[in-house]
């Protein structure tokens, strides 16, 4: 029993995945396009993260902490440093804090319409100062005012080189504002959009999917094929169920043309068949009338098998079937001819079972070639051994020569075991019997020299 196939995903759930992960390269290209972006500007970067650090200093102020002690400042003494003024006037400000003030420059600055003049109040600026003797990390100053509510300060920072990396958190905000947020808003919603449209597309698709499924299951048990329903939008189902009613009726027509011609053909040769036979009965007795009268009966033999095949690819109808009483009455109409042959049948019918569902005649028409099989290839004086197990298998068992090297091409239709008489179709009708009642024949090699030949047949099966 090999284990249970595993279905590939559906067309809708394979868009989303790949959607989902297009999103997943977008945020990606999205994420070292900002990185790129923002961390090439140097002056951006050394402008917010001065402007972050004069946020800082005023929160400590506010929350009476020290700024010296914040972590730039403190582990850092060389590349930061701040001082605070309560007012911009400069004749009128007091000085809050200050770390590292030997770093800044004093807060006077030249005024810019007249050179010559001192500024007299404080104003909000950034610049790139000259590096010390023209060597060195390049110092950025930050004079900004800092409000909250009614409260103001003045603060001035500087920062030579980033040795504390705070630039990697001004990108990190761009980052998260830029990139991160969107995104988390965005994807989510439109995942969801997607969903819905891609499920409203994929159902036609789908429905028409399971409905061809439908129809393929049933034409493997037996059943006629229906055609399609053709869905209005969208245009490519359509289209394909349209082509697949096209095909579907193009083999409905080859299937009836190819029964009709089989059974026609079979009920035809039938009468000439009984002619020849009735003149070969009426030759003088010798070799030459056994020889015909054998060929007679091979091409008879073949008459009947055709016209069972075909039957079997027509039948579709189905009842209880006692696969014990089956085998009982193969095994009584095959007696004769095996006693003929100073042959032996047993019949091992088992225990009341539970019997199964299917076509009757089909049924009776797999068991008697199974066995008949088995005494016309089998020595005279040979014993044939029939069981019934379960209500639902039937088990064959001869001491013969065994299956050969290939027992499953012996199923294929004309194909014949070496030193065979027969046409070929017994075994292949049998296959085709077991494949409409849901179920398998096999043929093993039989411990000691033979062959068995086991049919098993589904509880119920819809024909």
């Amino acid at each position: 029993m090999t284990g249970r196939t595993r279905r590939p995903i559906g067309l809708g759930t394979s868009l989303l995945l790949r959607m989902a992960v297009a999103s997943v390269f977008a945020a990606i290209a999205l994420l070292l396009f900002f990185t790129l972006r923002y961390g090439l500007d140097t002056a951006y970067l050394r402008e917010n993260a001065l402007r972050k650090q004069a946020e800082a200093v005023a929160q400590a102020i506010w929350n009476h902490r020290d700024p010296a002690r914040l972590a730039p400042y403190h582990n850092y003494p060389a590349n930061y440093a701040f001082r605070v003024f309560n007012r911009r006037v400069l004749s009128r400000q007091q000085l809050l804090a200050e770390a590292n003030a030997s770093l800044l420059p004093p807060p006077e600055r030249p005024n810019p319409v007249h050179p010559e003049a001192t500024a007299t109040e404080l104003t909000e600026s950034f610049d790139a100062l000259p590096r010390p003797h023209g060597a060195g990390p390049r110092a950025w100053l930050l004079t900004d005012r800092v409000v909250r509510g009614r409260r103001k300060l003045w603060v001035q920072v500087l920062m030579r080189g980033d040795p504390a990396g705070l630039a990697f958190g001004v990108i990190g905000d761009e980052i998260k504002d830029h990139v991160a947020l969107p995104l988390g808003v965005l994807l989510p919603a439109l995942m969801l959009a997607m969903f819905f449209a891609i499920r409203s597309t994929v159902a036609e698709l789908r429905r028409t999917a399971d409905a061809a499924l439908r129809i393929g299951e049933a034409a493997a048990s037996g059943e006629r094929m229906q055609r399609l329903a053709v869905p209005a939008a969208p245009r490519e189902v359509v289209d394909l169920a349209t082509a697949m009613n096209t095909m579907l009726s193009a083999i409905a027509r080859a299937i009836a043309t190819l029964e009709a011609f089989t059974a026609d053909v079979a009920h035809e040769l039938r009468t000439p068949l009984a002619v020849l036979r009735l003149e070969a009965d009426a030759l003088p007795r010798g070799a030459r009338r056994a020889q015909i009268t054998a060929e007679i009966d091979r091409l008879a033999t073949l008459v009947d098998e055709l016209l069972r095949f075909a039957q079997s690819q027509a039948a579709s109808t189905r009842g209880p079937v006692d696969l014990a009483a089956v085998a009982r009455r193969v095994c009584e109409e095959a007696a004769p001819a095996a006693v003929a042959r100073h042959q032996t049948i047993g019949l091992d019918a088992g225990s009341p079972a539970t019997g199964i569902e299917g076509n009757p005649a089909l049924i009776e028409i797999a068991v008697r070639n199974i066995v008949a099989n088995a005494l016309s290839h089998t020595r005279e004086g040979s014993h044939v051994e029939v069981r019934v197990e379960d209500g639902r298998r039937v088990i064959v068992e001869d001491d013969g020569d065994g299956p050969g090297a290939e027992p499953d091409g012996l199923f294929e239709r004309f194909r014949r075991g070496e030193g065979s008489q027969g046409a070929g179709i017994g075994l292949a009708l049998v296959r085709r019997v077991a494949d409409l009642h849901a179920g398998s024949v096999r043929l093993l090699p039989r411990p000691g020299g033979g062959t068995i030949c086991q049919l098993e047949l589904a509880a119920s099966a819809p024909l």
